[in-house]
């Protein structure tokens, strides 16, 4: 009885779902074909004098797209009102875990979909330039690192959304969430920009390299010396096995789920303090290189150094965290008052 309960929680409310996945489908492939025709007409013909297919038919472009493209299934699958979902879900035989499976069966199937509309796409590209790929050794290599490349990718961007997914109780919390978090740290990048390149470039060359390669396999293109098979399954399996895990831990996190909790933002304490830190630390984060820049220019007169400087900034977020931390708590505190009134 169990085992068709749980086929019919596969078909619920996929009726309003198969239209939007498949306008996301259809426009994702769309895109990547432009992309993808694009190495066919001009960089091709450029690896005929080369020794070696330097540039990989998979672009950083197209792993932006497929990202994006799970994101937006991963959306329109979960729902924007994952609570209401689940309170009527889980009013029925099904179980939390029976939800997410149908969630995850869903991307999965997703990825598996772009996965057969790149190999298309490639067919397509292959039967117009036939000739030219005669005389070019390692094209079926590409295809098959492009295709783990995929694979690989998919299954860390699943198992982060899984996870993103378990933490915060609606979809709209995640989105909101998902772009704050990254105007974070691309703020904390502007600031530790100047140490970090000191320290990966001349202070430790390991990470260095670790970044190139990573760098290298997103983009497909190979910084210095050509992209080793090492590397590629070094890497491959990498994403492949902490998308296992997150989906793991995501699961676990399932278990202790509860729907009254989804009247908040975040279900978990633990991720509630990570972002009360991160709420504390924004306004510093976002100021610092200006300020610390206008320190430097009027007080300073450009003397300080890449290292000052970067303290300084470290200086001015702490400062400026400690001042929000004492204004958010006393803010909690009035609203508290009021409450009571």
């Amino acid at each position: 009885m169990k085992k068709y309960l749980n086929k019919s929680l596969f078909y619920q409310g996929d009726a309003k779902i198969i239209l939007p996945l498949a306008i996301a489908y259809v426009g994702t492939f769309l895109i990547t074909k432009i992309i993808i025709d694009e190495y066919f007409n001009w960089r091709l013909r450029e690896n005929l004098y080369n020794g070696y297919n330097y540039n990989l038919i998979y672009s950083f472009e197209c792993v932006v797209i497929l990202i994006l493209y799970l994101i937006i299934c991963y959306i329109i699958i979960v729902g924007m009102f994952k609570r209401k979902k689940w309170s009527t879900l889980l009013s029925g035989p099904f179980s939390r875990l029976d939800i997410r499976k149908r969630e995850l069966i869903l991307i999965i199937i997703c990825a598996i979909l772009y996965l057969i509309a790149y190999l298309i796409i490639i067919g397509q590209g292959v039967i117009k330039n036939a000739e030219i790929i005669r005389y070019i050794g390692s094209f079926n290599e590409s295809i098959s690192i492009d295709v783990i490349r995929i694979i690989s990718i998919s299954i860390i961007t699943i198992g982060g959304l899984a996870l993103l997914d378990s933490i915060f109780a609606n979809t709209y919390y995640l989105i909101g969430s998902g772009i704050f978090i990254f105007i974070y740290f691309i703020a904390l990048l502007i600031n530790l920009q100047s140490g970090l390149y000191s320290y990966i470039n001349y202070e430790n060359k390991g990470i260095r390299y670790v970044y190139n390669g990573i760098m290298e396999y997103l983009n497909g293109v190979p910084i210095g010396n050509s992209m080793s098979k090492l590397q590629i399954i070094t890497i491959s399996a990498f994403f492949i096995i902490t998308g296992v895990i997150l989906i793991f831990i995501a699961k676990r996190l399932t278990d202790n789920m509860l729907v009254e909790h989804m009247n908040e933002g975040i279900i978990l304490n633990f991720p509630k303090k990570i972002a009360e830190f991160m709420l504390k630390t924004f306004i510093g984060i976002i100021i610092a290189p200006y300020l610390s820049n206008l320190i430097n220019d009027f007080y300073f007169q450009n003397s300080l150094f890449e290292k000052r400087l970067f303290l300084l900034r470290i200086i001015i977020i702490i400062i400026t965290s400690f001042i929000t931390h004492i204004l958010l708590k006393k803010f909690k505190r009035s609203k508290k008052e009021k409450y009571y009134l």
